[in-house]
């Protein structure tokens, strides 16, 4: 890659048209989540199992699709007007969905799907930490600040665990589960994923800058477009909305 000043970022005309690429693959990564939560929620409902979930192909699948959603999140707050208003709206929609897999499904007569600390959590969270960082971290050249970061995530990565160790709910932000519960499927704390996030943000600047080849910014797939605009709305509704078709199935079933 080329190395970039971000300082001549803002003089680039790039900037001012949308790069479609960017949307098509935040839409297929929101479908391989939504599909993956999908899949969990029939096998708690249903009591089935599907042994797929658990095969060495799928969790890498699954963490292709995670690592692609916020790798376009970091890319993005290049082209974002306010990253601490759009990481505050995040946040705020996270805790919506805390609220209704913590409070309205347990009402309901729903366990095993707690989100406390999910993909929306970490994302929004990571904007604001960005948005008050970025003084600092802008004085990171883009080479450097993708191989760093890279191999922060990496080396944590391979260390991290989720077994519970902790006291304290708040502690989950940081990877560490209090006693008592498990690790759910949409659990992504700050570390290791706030460095995956970070890299995302430094390779913006070269898309921003135009120097990726000329496809990526022109080639069109309408339906993940859409999909990758609203994949916000996409993320925050799936779940009440697969849960509905799921209740009333089970109901008819019984």
């Amino acid at each position: 890659m080329t190395d970039i000043n971000s300082n001549d970022i803002s003089k680039v005309k790039h900037v001012k048209k949308r790069v479609y690429m960017l949307d098509i693959l935040r839409g297929a990564a929101v479908l391989g989540m939504v599909l993956h939560h999908a899949l969990v929620s029939f096998e708690i409902i249903f009591e089935k199992s599907f042994e797929i979930l658990y095969s060495e192909a799928f969790l890498l699948l699954q963490l292709l699709f995670v690592a692609v959603f916020l790798l376009v999140s970091g890319i993005c707050t290049n082209y974002s007007r306010s990253v601490l208003k759009r990481g505050l709206i995040v946040f705020a929609a996270a805790l919506v969905v805390s609220f209704a897999t913590c409070v309205v499904m347990p009402a309901m007569g729903f366990y095993g799907l707690n989100i406390y600390f999910g993909i929306l959590h970490m994302i929004g969270l990571s904007m604001i930490l960005y948005a008050l960082l970025k003084r600092w971290l802008d004085k990171i050249k883009p080479p450097v600040g993708i191989v760093l970061f890279t191999v922060l995530f990496v080396a944590y990565y391979m260390f991290y665990r989720t077994e519970p160790t902790g006291s304290s709910y708040f502690l989950m932000i940081f990877g560490i589960l209090p006693q008592g519960i498990g690790s759910y499927g949409d659990y992504y704390p700050l570390f290791p994923y706030l460095f995956l996030f970070l890299v995302g943000t430094y390779v913006g600047k070269y898309i921003k800058n135009g120097v990726f080849p000329k496809w990526f910014y022109t080639k069109r797939c309408v339906p993940l477009e859409i999909c990758g605009k609203y994949s916000l709305w996409v993320y925050v509704l799936h779940q009440p909305v697969i849960f509905g078709i799921m209740y009333a199935v089970s109901a008819i079933i019984k």
